[in-house]
């Protein structure tokens, strides 16, 4: 197989999403891969893979799921960079401009394959409520001196200790509902869960955000490149960074609506560069256009002359 930083970037990302399904124990299926290739180059693929043992599979056929191997995630931080065409001149011979090469985000970072970190609030009920709650909770550990009383669901996880001072983990956008419908079968009244979910809902204009996501340049890891940067007024704050915890991923976290606004750049900065490549092609369109009818009045005229 080529050296990894020889791959075209189609292939590339392909890779990366598959070594970082083995990182994270998930698979991926066939066709979340379609939106990078054909389905051509990806069942080509996808069979040299696995005959050169870089992925693995498992399910039944036309439903087959996909990883990469360990081997593949050693190939991937393996990489060797180019040398630069520059390394043999001397300093006055060196350029001073910066050429800058803008390209889609896509190219450098899995956007789709962004996840969040669960979020948590803390809060306080009275003794009423805590002792309902409990009651729906798993019993804490013969160990936990804290007495801390837990129910925990796809949704969210709730944490309830003796002096009922609560934890709530929010899993996912609709943790709501799901923690209403709890309350609600518990048989507390109207106006307790209301009092919770204001206690919950103080809570997050300060709550802090992280979400992460995988980035193609897996050589990162090896050269140990470091990347962070800080922004902060007064107590509130927001940090971007290049984060190995896991694999390499990009890492935005700090106060939940700077690192929505952050996102909101992101995503635009994406939509821009789709509208201007539009705009180019528009005006290329037009100067085709333009071309084709000076091009047809310029054989008009050679032919009337022709003619007299």
């Amino acid at each position: 197989m080529e050296a990894i930083v020889d791959l075209p970037t189609k292939k590339r990302r392909i890779l990366v999403i598959l070594a970082n399904a083995r990182t994270k124990k998930k698979w991926v299926r066939r066709r979340d891969l379609y939106r990078i290739a054909s389905r051509g180059y990806i069942s080509r693929l996808l069979i040299d893979l696995l005959n050169e043992s870089l992925i693995e599979r498992k399910g039944r056929p036309k439903h087959y799921l996909y990883r990469g191997t360990e081997r593949l995630h050693k190939l991937l931080n393996l990489g060797q960079l180019p040398r630069s065409s520059l390394d043999g001149l001397r300093k006055e011979e060196r350029p001073r401009l910066q050429e800058v090469v803008i390209r889609p985000i896509e190219d450098y970072v899995d956007a789709e394959a962004m996840w969040k970190e669960s979020q948590r609030v803390t809060f306080r009920v009275d003794s009423h409520v805590g002792n309902w709650i409990r009651k729906h909770c798993e019993a804490p550990s013969r160990k936990d001196n804290a007495e801390q009383y837990t129910y925990s669901c796809s949704a969210f996880t709730l944490i309830i200790s003796k002096k009922n001072n609560c934890v709530l983990i929010m899993k996912v956008p609709d943790w709501q509902k799901a923690l209403t419908g709890w309350l609600m079968s518990m048989g507390l009244v109207t106006s307790d869960i209301n009092f919770i979910l204001r206690q919950v809902h103080m809570q997050l204009p300060g709550r802090i955000s992280r979400y992460e996501m995988p980035v193609f340049d897996r050589t990162l890891k090896r050269r140990r490149a470091e990347f962070v940067v800080k922004t902060q007024v007064r107590d509130e704050f927001i940090v971007s960074n290049i984060n190995y915890s896991t694999d390499v991923d990009l890492e935005v976290y700090g106060h939940d609506f700077l690192v929505d606004v952050w996102l909101s750049v992101l995503a635009g900065t994406q939509h821009n560069q789709v509208v201007a490549l539009a705009a180019l092609q528009k005006q290329i369109a037009e100067l085709t256009r333009k071309i084709n009818e000076l091009e047809a009045k310029s054989k008009k005229k050679r032919e009337d002359g022709m003619y007299v």
